[in-house]
């Protein structure tokens, strides 16, 4: 497919095309899976409290 866009640019006074090509796949779902949900990063000890045994 192609989109063209045309523009007119005041600073320039004058007009610019846009053109974009993209391709068009048609294909047959055959499995699918949830996505997992996110959760934030887990808080590690810094190295001063590993050192002291506090990061167990």
């Amino acid at each position: 497919m192609e989109l063209t866009k045309e523009v007119w640019m005041e600073s320039d006074d004058r007009a610019y095309t846009r053109r974009e090509h993209f391709r068009v796949t048609v294909a047959r779902l055959v499995h699918t899976k949830e996505t997992p949900s996110a959760h934030p990063p887990e808080k590690k000890a810094g190295a001063i409290r590993r050192a002291f045994g506090g990061g167990r």
